[in-house]
């Protein structure tokens, strides 16, 4: 099959400096270096300045916190665009409006006006293909007439292409082990990096739990560059989270309160599974409610309710069959597997058991996500379709030093079918890992 315009277009921006496939990038302002964002989006004219503009950063949640925030402003009547990373089966899934991709052609002519000017103004300083997409994503919101919009964050905060442009507010959905060769080896390093895209007068809504060492150093930079501060515990609180699964597939519901006061918004409700959820959920809805309070967009009351069941984030502990149920996530690190693990218990069959279809690239926190099955399930190891993979050898290695009943089980597709096979009626088969084996097996 002949390439298509979208696909020409975006084989022309990867050909560019792409960090997402590289092994090792260092990370520091020579690398990614905002006054470089900063200067291609003045060569545009600053495209979608001065209109709502949410960026959402951190560690775990932020497609669902990104595509949440932007099913609402759409059920609010606004037409919203979307820019999430990375793509789960076809790279259109990045750039959206009102959930749907601008199209080949007008993606090519984007990508037409951004390139020239990027290379124009490299001199040895080439921009990356994040920040590329970045501003393409900027540029087709501005064409298409959206109203609003929502940027998911790459890797970090403090050095990300999405904190150069104007922002109405910044989202940070957590904060986890992830990055740790580029952002830190602590929770506290990845926060100040994440919190590196608070700015002055900007609110800032942080899930991350105040009293956490974390929490305080997000606290701290805030107060150092006057971003108005409003954190989970303190100005809203999630109650009542339940999950579970209907005929109707996955369901996560729970109430929103905000402040001290006695009144709660009762009975929200979004379609994917895991509690963990309802904290992401509960993040957009609660964001949004707060800035309609200081000028932000006021939207009706019901387009919080609508929005949020409206949602939709593939890849994200999906249910694509049943008996045996089968599920595919993109958990990364051992705190989202974890969250993958404990959602899968609340919905699975007691007397079935956990086959677990793993691959996963080398950076990663191999050992504690592997620690998340621990006498729990059976292992079939496999390999990335990503140069940063893990050998399928090294995985079943430290499987079996976990104590996991495991085996090496070839390309993606083969290590499904091979759990496939081996399960019963009553029985799980978890893909996780990876984005890229959720989206592999996805598209197949």
């Amino acid at each position: 099959m002949a390439p298509s315009a979208y696909d020409r277009a975006f084989r022309r921006l990867a050909s560019l400096t792409d960090y997402e496939t590289m092994a090792t990038v260092p990370y520091h302002e020579r690398t990614y270096r905002l006054a470089r964002m900063d200067g291609l989006l003045d060569d545009l004219g600053r495209p979608f300045e001065g209109k709502p503009l949410l960026q959402v950063v951190g560690s775990k949640g932020k497609g669902t916190t990104t595509e949440a925030a932007a099913s609402i402003l759409r059920a609010g009547g606004l037409r919203t665009g979307a820019y999430t990373s990375p793509h789960l089966v076809h790279p259109s899934e990045r750039i959206t409006v009102d959930g749907r991709p601008p199209g080949g052609g007008r993606f090519a002519a984007a990508v037409d006006r951004v390139l020239p000017l990027a290379l124009a103004r490299a001199e040895g300083d080439r921009a990356t293909f994040f920040e590329l997409m970045t501003a393409v994503a900027l540029l087709l919101f501005e064409e298409e007439g959206c109203e609003a919009a929502v940027l998911e964050a790459g890797m970090g905060g403090r050095l990300d292409s999405t904190t150069a442009p104007r922002r109405t507010a910044v989202l940070l959905t957590s904060i986890s082990l992830d990055h740790v060769k580029q952002l830190g080896r602590t929770t506290a390093l990845i926060a100040a990096e994440k919190a590196g895209a608070a700015r002055r007068g900007v609110p800032f809504f942080s899930a991350v739990p105040p009293g956490s060492p974390a929490g305080r150093v997000v606290a701290e930079r805030c107060r150092r560059v006057g971003a108005p501060l409003w954190t989970v515990e303190r100005d809203w609180r999630v109650l009542d989270a339940r999950t579970g699964l209907g005929e109707d597939g996955p369901w996560t519901s729970f109430d929103l309160a905000l402040g001290k006061g006695p009144g709660v918004c009762r009975g929200f409700r979004i379609p994917m599974l895991g509690v963990h959820q309802a904290g992401n959920a509960a993040l957009a809805a609660a964001a949004i409610l707060l800035l309609s309070t200081r000028g932000g967009p006021d939207l009706p009351t019901a387009s919080l309710w609508e929005g949020l069941q409206r949602t939709r984030v593939p890849g994200r502990l999906e249910v694509v069959g049943r008996r045996p149920l089968l599920i595919l996530d993109g958990a990364h690190n051992g705190a989202s597997v974890r969250a993958a693990v404990a959602a899968v218990r609340a919905v699975a069959d007691p007397g079935g058991r956990l086959l677990v279809v793993f691959g996963a690239n080398r950076d990663k926190d191999l050992r504690g996500m592997l620690r998340a099955f621990r006498g729990r399930a059976r292992l079939y190891a496999t390999e990335v379709a990503n140069p940063r993979r893990a050998a399928a050898r090294d995985i079943l290695r430290l499987a079996r030093a976990e104590g996991l009943a495991a085996t090496a089980a070839g390309t993606p597709a083969e290590a499904l079918a091979a759990a496939r096979a081996a399960a019963g009626p009553r029985d799980v088969v978890l893909v996780t890992g990876s984005m890229y084996l959720a989206g592999a097996l996805r598209g197949a």
